[in-house]
């Protein structure tokens, strides 16, 4: 699904509602998957092909919480970096479907 993504949360600490709202956010193509039994949400550019450039670190567990103004807003973790010994943060996405 092409969407605009918003994140609401710098490593774990909610930003402000002025950054939020004026925030662009990035414009990509949302998947949402299970690998290893665990859910996983990626936002990456829609023009890639073949190998897929990630805009934003995955959100892990993703849950959506809301529904708002045409709009999903999505709960989980990401990580910083790669290895599983990198810092995890809570964060929450703003997911608003694009059309194509």
């Amino acid at each position: 699904m092409l969407a605009r993504v918003t994140q609401f949360r710098y490593r774990g600490v909610r930003r402000s509602d002025h950054d939020i709202t004026n925030d662009p956010g990035v414009v990509g193509k949302v998947s949402l998957y299970s690998v290893a039994n665990y859910l996983q949400m990626t936002v990456c550019d829609p023009n890639d092909v073949g190998i897929a450039h990630l805009l934003l670190p995955a959100l892990f567990e993703p849950v959506v919480f809301n529904i708002i103004n045409g709009g999903m807003l999505f709960r989980g973790y990401q990580r910083e970096g790669e290895g599983k010994h990198m810092p995890t943060y809570f964060q929450e996405w703003r997911v608003e479907p694009l059309p194509r």
